[in-house]
């Protein structure tokens, strides 16, 4: 209800860049392939994972039954603090290399329901071994996974670009279509003030016997025309409006206008030079060899 912000067309395609919806999607998807390309290259680093139990208790009951006796029964505890650490460095044929290790304590304690004593036993317990791993006969899936980011990289960065040349086209048509709407109603609005002086002016003839009173009546449908004109207008500018600020990614209840300079430039082209510049250029070719 305040003031119309009023935005160029710079101003317009900077913000439907920043705002809209299509260059949102795009800028997203090219951070994915941008993250995707570092998770790639993360796989050629070093890797460690580290696994603990600290502690893991296990107890169970035996039953031992001797002819001719009552069983008896001997329970049986193992208290584990156990460790396992694996560094493994990827190589460039696929394979790896690996040390592994293993730690871990084990506490373990038997009570005899026959003997009523509990017997413990604590021991260690290490490993250290040297793996290398090379899959043969099959393809690197470190160097594919690498070119297919890569590619996926280059394919988000190029639609992004291409969203980006369509926003502006966009955004270019809905600002001179606001413009135009915006213009039309300023036209209708002065072409209303000429009827109704026009129509003024026929009455006091008519009244005065100067012009027939079908040329009157004449002046009074063209003014009713030139009000559902301006009518007209003002719904399309409505309607400019509402797709203008969706193209740009302003709310719908936003009150904007457009100020432009008309500056006319003319430019030579040459049909080899545009045909050769874009099977050179044109994203969808290289998009097509990419899949």
């Amino acid at each position: 209800a305040g003031d119309p912000v009023v935005l160029t067309l710079q101003d317009a395609i900077d913000l439907a860049l920043e705002k809209s919806y299509d260059a949102r999607r795009e800028r997203l998807v090219l951070i994915s392939a941008q993250q995707n390309v570092q998770a790639q290259k993360g796989r050629f680093r070093t890797q460690a994972s580290l696994t603990m139990d600290a502690p893991n208790f296990q107890e169970q009951v035996q039953s031992f039954r001797i002819p001719d006796e009552v069983p008896f029964y001997n329970t049986v505890g193992d208290l584990r603090w156990q460790s396992r650490l694996r560094i493994t460095q990827p190589l460039p044929t696929n394979g790896r290399f690996s040390l592994v290790s293993n730690l871990y304590q084990s506490r373990e304690s038997v009570f005899k329901d026959q003997l009523d004593v509990t017997e413990k036993a604590k021991r260690f317990y290490s490993s250290f071994r040297l793996e290398f791993s090379q899959p043969l006969l099959v393809p690197n899936s470190l160097k594919l996974g690498m070119e297919r980011a890569n590619l996926q990289h280059e394919q988000a960065r190029r639609q992004y670009l291409r969203t980006e040349l369509d926003v502006v086209y966009q955004v270019t048509a809905a600002f001179y279509g606001l413009y135009n709407a915006t213009r039309s109603v300023e036209i209708a609005t002065q072409e209303v003030q000429q009827q109704e002086e026009a129509n003024d002016l026929a009455q006091r003839k008519y009244e005065a016997g100067l012009i027939p009173e079908v040329d009157a009546l004449k002046m009074a449908v063209d003014l009713a025309q030139s009000h559902n004109r301006k009518l007209e207008a003002e719904g399309a500018l409505l309607r400019s409006q509402d797709q203008f600020k969706l193209t740009v990614g302003l709310p719908l209840d936003e009150n904007v206008a457009v100020r432009t300079d008309f500056e006319m430039t003319d430019f030579e082209v040459d049909a080899q030079v545009a045909l050769e510049h874009g099977l050179a250029h044109r994203s969808e070719i290289r998009e097509s060899e990419i899949n």
